[in-house]
C-alpha cells in the first residue's frame, strides 16, 4: 500500500532517459549520462541541462556525487558546486560527503588500496588518514557531538573509526 503526499495529475515526460532521480523542494528531478556529459531535468522544466562532465557515482537526499578522470566533485541537489578534490587514485569504492558548521568533509574509499580517505573543507586528508578498509565505507555524522563515525568491514569483522570534527 502507498500513498501520495499531495493528488497528483499524470503527465507525460515524452522520450527521456534516468540513471538517478530525486524530490527536492517538491519537483522530481533526473539525473542522466550522456556522451561524458552529465544532465539534469525537471518536469517542470522539460529542456535537460548540463551540470558537469564525466559520470555520476552517487545521489543521496544532499548531495550530487561526479566524477572525471581522477576529480570528484560534489554538487548540492540544486546543482550548486560544493567542492571539487583531485584524487591520488581512480577507483572510487564509496563516498559521503557531511556539512557541520559551513565546513564540508568528504570520506572517500580507495577501492583499489582499500584505504578509507577523510578530506577536510580544503580538501586535505585529515590527520591519522588514510585508514584500512574493505569494499565500502558507511559514515554518519553525529551533529551534537561534532562526531563522524567511519564503518567498514576487515576479515568479517565491523570496525568502526571514530573522528572528532
Amino acid at each position: 500500500l502507498g500513498y501520495l503526499e499531495t493528488p497528483a495529475a499524470p503527465s507525460n515526460l515524452e522520450k527521456t532517459t534516468v540513471d538517478f532521480a530525486i524530490k527536492s523542494g517538491g519537483v522530481v528531478k533526473v539525473f542522466f549520462e550522456k556522451d561524458k556529459k552529465i544532465y539534469f531535468q525537471t518536469t517542470k522544466n522539460q529542456t535537460a541541462q548540463i551540470i558537469s562532465e564525466g559520470t555520476i557515482i552517487k545521489i543521496d537526499e544532499n548531495f550530487i556525487y561526479t566524477k572525471n578522470n581522477n576529480s570528484i566533485s560534489i554538487y548540492t541537489v540544486q546543482n550548486d558546486l560544493v567542492k571539487t578534490i583531485s584524487l591520488p587514485f581512480n577507483e572510487v569504492g564509496s563516498i559521503d560527503n557531511f556539512s557541520i558548521n559551513g565546513e564540508h568533509y568528504t570520506v572517500i574509499m580507495d577501492y583499489l588500496q582499500n584505504k578509507i580517505n577523510l578530506y577536510d573543507q580544503n580538501n586535505e586528508i585529515m590527520p591519522g588518514f588514510p585508514k584500512e578498509g574493505r569494499e565500502r565505507a558507511v559514515s554518519y555524522l553525529n551533529e551534537e557531538q561534532k562526531l563522524l563515525s567511519i564503518y567498514t568491514v576487515i576479515s568479517k569483522s565491523i570496525v568502526c573509526y571514530k573522528i572528532e570534527l
